[in-house]
């Protein structure tokens, strides 16, 4: 997907309905190469290591599924939040009608009902407006318990870089990616105390994930 590097984001106003139509498209045309890209595979396994039996989990920007469809046949009951309603999520339903619930939904705008143990974000914060940021993690704060755990996944530049960028889609859509020390500061800038990073390659691309593991603090 093409897509320019730009030194000044386009206005806030608007945004999500650019995103959210953005990936609507994406999963109707069966373009969301990502869903079953193998280094989003490799970013649950930090999640589940650290859950305790029985947890409730939130998982933001659920996609196809694949993340939550892991967690549940682990034992855990989600609440799985997208811009977009795919076709996959019916047989997920009826198969775990008591663990698990889908909201069709933006997370700086809707209303949950409860706090998670954890919350995963595979790849959705790096596209939030870079004014949203902030605004994004302390809403997952928000929803998470005390000491709960947080496990998101950034791009990354895929060498050494004093800055990451942001880039412009083709259909508006922005994405930026962070370097581990803008990573950090992010968080802890939103109330995260952060316990772990991995960098995982992807096989294609010229930036990598950055996985971050990090711990709700304070209330």
């Amino acid at each position: 997907m093409s897509h320019v590097t730009i030194d000044v984001s386009p206005s806030l106003e608007g945004y999500q309905d650019v995103l959210g139509s953005s990936f609507k498209a994406s999963y109707n045309t069966a373009d969301d190469v990502w869903s079953d890209e193998p280094a989003m595979r490799k970013v649950l396994p930090l999640l589940l290591e650290r859950l305790n039996p029985d947890s409730h989990v939130l998982d933001v920007g659920a996609g196809r599924g694949r993340d939550t469809l892991q967690m549940l046949q682990a034992g855990h009951s989600v609440d799985a939040l997208d811009l977009a309603v795919t076709s996959d999520w019916a047989a997920l339903i009826a198969c775990w009608p008591e663990r698990l619930s889908f909201i069709e939904g933006e997370l700086l705008t809707v209303q949950l009902e409860r706090r998670y143990d954890a919350v995963l974000d595979n790849g959705c914060l790096h596209h939030q407006h870079p004014e949203s940021y902030e605004a994004y993690l302390r809403k997952l704060w928000q929803y998470t318990l005390s000491d709960g755990v947080l496990v998101v996944s950034f791009f990354t530049p895929s060498g050494v870089a004093n800055a990451g960028t942001l880039w412009l889609q083709h259909d508006g859509r922005l994405t930026r990616d962070f370097t581990e020390a803008e990573a950090r500061a992010l968080l802890q800038t939103a109330g995260w105390m952060v316990e772990q990073t991995a960098v995982v390659p992807r096989q294609s691309g010229a930036h990598h994930y950055l996985v971050v593991v990090a711990r709700r603090a304070g209330e």
